[in-house]
């Protein structure tokens, strides 16, 4: 997703209904843990190499849970969020974190609840 989309995103949170707060809360906590995000992640992505666009990196092992790529040609490594806002996140807390802003929690409490500083969130 490009930042300029997630940042649409995040606005248009603020915009729903409580009807719709509870639907995007629920479609969340339902069937999303980690690890699902991850595969849809990784099924989702064409590896191809985000600095010289070779088209045939090879796995690399893994980072955060994600499957780590490295070019053939050029040697830079990646994953499936490299160039993406979630790519340089210290904490991979936020499937958690979305959830707790989608429920109405304040960014304070958002933290809170996922163990992070609130400077940080």
């Amino acid at each position: 997703m490009k930042a300029t989309d997630f940042r649409e995103w995040l606005e248009k949170i603020s915009q729903l209904n409580r009807r719709q707060k509870e639907q995007a809360k629920h479609y969340l906590s339902e069937a999303k843990p980690q690890a699902v995000v991850v595969k849809y992640l990784e099924d989702s992505f064409e590896p191809s190499c985000p600095v010289c666009q070779a088209d045939r990196p090879h796995r690399w092992g893994h980072q955060a849970g994600l499957q780590r790529f490295r070019c053939c040609l050029c040697k830079h490594t990646f994953t499936a969020i490299s160039g993406t806002p979630l790519a340089r996140l210290r904490h991979k807390q936020w499937l958690n974190y979305s959830a707790a802003l989608i429920e109405g929690l304040t960014v304070r409490a958002s933290g809170r609840q996922c163990g992070i500083d609130k400077n940080t969130t």
